[in-house]
């Protein structure tokens, strides 16, 4: 009677034990890992649905957010028809940065409060290959205007209690470059360097198809490409001068060998 209890109570703790490690493994498949919180969440920085909605939301984790202002965007022949993204929202505190990714070309950052109109801030010259910066204290929505592009840009500005952080980004720089699809392997072999990585990457279904070296054609096949990129600095002077050396890269696509860009007409400023 003895030994069939002391089977009967082993038998109940082995069972025990298997029930605590099958729990125990699932929830090691359901955590993430530390390498896995540090990914970005491809739902918020999935190249497609940036192209789609012309639109990036980032949660507090993303310090900077950089916005493109591609080449050509001054006429009809971009490949991007105004600010890359148009719109964003952001977290309180996040500082936008514009890229000036126009060649040869100047441009000018104005922003006002899209409710009331009045001015925020009013950026000096912006040379090509060069950024603005603009802090967003305070929630609202926000107009971004540049007196050379027609499309005006939103930045919509929310509190941390209002943001889902569903990023989970521990890079604290995030942007968008779009890139012809023709020089696609020249601009892979760059991207991840200096501190960069490409999240993830789109047929860029919004763009123009351009041809490189003379961009007021549009090509019949090729298209662009639409890069979501994370970079690991955080200082806006240090991620400028990193980003001016993807700008130059850009370039080369764009006009290779001795081609010079046509119908360099100042932006208006």
């Amino acid at each position: 009677m003895i030994l069939k209890k002391t089977i009967a109570v082993l038998a109940l703790a082995m069972l025990a034990t298997l029930m605590v490690a099958g729990s125990q493994a699932a929830a090691a498949q359901q955590a993430p890992s530390a390498l896995q919180r540090q990914l970005p969440n491809s739902s918020q920085l999935d190249a497609q649905l940036v192209n789609s909605t012309n639109s990036i939301t980032v949660d507090a984790d993303v310090k900077n957010l950089v916005i493109t202002i591609p080449d050509n965007v001054t006429t009809n022949q971009s490949s991007w028809q105004g600010f890359l993204p148009a719109n964003a929202t952001v977290v309180n505190g996040t500082t936008v940065i514009w890229l000036n990714a126009d060649v040869n070309l100047t441009h000018r950052i104005s922003i006002a409060n899209a409710e009331t109109g009045k001015a925020v801030s009013n950026s000096s010259q912006v040379p090509y290959q060069n950024t603005t910066t603009f802090t967003f204290n305070q929630t609202g929505q926000y107009t971004v205007s540049d007196p050379s592009i027609k499309a005006n840009s939103t930045i919509n500005v929310v509190s941390r209690t209002d943001n889902d952080p569903l990023t989970n980004s521990s890079t604290p720089t995030v942007g968008v470059f779009s890139v012809p699809a023709s020089g696609k392997d020249s601009f892979d072999e760059h991207i991840n360097r200096l501190g960069f990585n490409a999240v993830s990457t789109t047929s860029d279904t919004q763009a123009t198809n351009v041809t490189p070296g003379n961009p007021f054609i549009t090509a019949g096949k090729g298209g662009n490409i639409l890069y979501v990129w994370t970079q690991q600095a955080s200082d806006p002077d240090i991620v400028a001068g990193r980003l001016a050396s993807k700008v130059r890269i850009l370039e080369g696509i764009l006009y290779p060998g001795d081609v010079v860009k046509q119908n360099m007409t100042a932006a208006p400023q």
